[in-house]
C-alpha cells in the first residue's frame, strides 16, 4: 500500500503557526531590547546573545558621504605657531639692527672763535633698508631724557647722566645738500614715516668715535631702569595708536631685545662733509647758534660757517 500523506491544509496551518510564533518572538525580543537600553540594564536573550549595558546606537547613512579635513588649526596650534613664526622673525631681526652715527666735521679747521661743544646724529636702523627701526622714536626720547632731568630735581628718582641734557630730535634731510626737503620712507602696511634721528651734543675737541662709543653704552645701560621704560612707552602712546608699536615697547617688549642687542654690536660711523649732508634748515639755524651765539640770517652768516653748513658753493 502507498504511505498516507498529510494533508495540504494541515502543513499549510503548521507553518503558518510556526511563522507567527516566530514573529511574536522577535517582537518580544525587540521590545525587551529597547527597555533594557533605557534602563541601562545588561540584555542576556540567550547563550548566543550578549549585549554590553549603556549601548549607543547611532544612525548611519550608507550615502553619506566620509568629512574631508578643513585644514583648519585649533586656537592652541594657532598660538604656537604664531609663536614660532615670531620668533624666527625676531632672531633675523636681531642681526640686522644697528645703531648709526653721523659725524660733522670738527669746528677745529674754522677761523672762529672756540666752541665748547659739537653735535653728532644717533639712529637706530635696518642695515638693509637704512630706515629708522619703525619703534624707534627719537622725539619720544628727547622728551623722557627732559622729563626726568626736570623731575629729578625733585628727589623722587634718580638722575641720569649729563650726556643726556640738551639732546634734540630731527628730521633728516632727503637728500645729502638737496632741497630742504624731509626723508621719508615706507611702513610694511603702506605709510609714509618721516626720517628723525637724535641729535648728540658732546664736548669739542674730543676724540668723537669713543665718545659716540661712551654714549650708547650709557644709553643702553639707563634703558635698563623700569621708569625709563614706562616713560618712554607713555611717550611713544602720544604720539602713535599703533597697537603693535605700542606692544613692542613696553616694558617686556621686542623693542627693548633689539635695542640691548644693537648696544653690543659695532657703531656704523657715517662721515658727513658738512650739516646740510644730514640736517634740514630749521635745525642747521639751531646747532649754529647753539655752537657759535650766531642768530643772524643764514645770508648773514660769515663764510666759513656757512660752510660748515651747507658746504663749499
Amino acid at each position: 500500500m502507498a504511505p498516507k500523506r498529510k494533508s495540504q491544509s494541515t502543513t499549510l496551518e503548521t507553518k503558518k503557526k510556526q511563522c507567527v510564533s516566530r514573529g511574536q518572538e522577535a517582537a518580544t525580543e525587540k521590545t525587551s531590547f529597547k527597555q533594557n537600553q533605557s534602563t541601562g540594564k545588561k540584555i542576556d536573550y540567550d547563550k548566543n546573545f550578549i549585549c554590553a549595558s549603556k549601548v549607543k546606537v547611532e544612525p548611519t547613512s550608507p550615502d553619506k558621504p566620509k568629512e574631508k579635513p578643513t585644514g583648519k588649526l585649533s586656537e592652541s596650534a594657532n598660538l604656537t605657531l604664531n609663536q614660532i613664526i615670531q620668533k624666527k622673525s625676531q632672531l633675523s631681526m636681531l642681526s640686522s639692527i644697528a645703531w648709526k652715527a653721523f659725524v660733522f666735521p670738527s669746528s677745529d679747521s674754522l677761523d672762529n672763535k672756540p666752541v665748547s661743544q659739537e653735535y653728532f646724529g644717533l639712529d637706530l636702523v635696518e642695515l638693509k633698508s637704512d630706515k629708522t627701526y619703525w619703534t624707534h622714536k627719537p622725539s619720544a626720547w628727547q622728551n623722557v631724557f627732559d622729563s626726568v632731568n626736570e623731575y629729578a630735581k625733585s628727589g623722587n628718582i634718580v638722575p641720569i647722566s649729563s650726556i643726556f641734557n640738551r639732546i634734540l630730535s630731527c628730521p633728516v634731510r632727503a637728500l645729502p645738500k638737496g632741497p630742504n626737503e624731509i626723508k621719508t620712507f615706507k611702513t610694511g602696511s603702506n605709510q609714509t614715516i618721516q626720517h628723525w634721528i637724535m641729535l648728540v651734543p658732546m664736548p669739542a675737541n674730543i676724540v668723537s668715535n669713543e665718545y659716540i662709543k661712551s654714549f650708547v653704552e650709557g644709553f643702553q645701560k639707563i634703558t635698563l631702569r623700569s621708569d625709563i621704560r614706562s616713560g618712554y612707552h607713555e611717550g611713544v602712546c602720544l604720539i602713535s595708536q599703533n597697537y603693535g608699536m605700542r606692544r613692542q615697547v613696553e616694558g617686556d617688549g621686542y623693542y627693548w631685545t633689539i635695542f640691548d642687542d644693537a648696544s653690543d654690536r659695532e657703531i656704523i660711523i657715517q662721515h658727513c662733509t658738512c650739516l646740510s649732508d644730514i640736517l634740514c634748515d630749521f635745525t642747521i639755524k639751531v646747532v649754529v647758534n647753539n655752537m657759535f651765539g650766531i642768530d643772524t640770517p643764514c645770508n648773514a652768516w660769515p663764510e666759513a660757517i656757512e660752510e660748515y653748513a651747507y658746504g663749499e658753493k
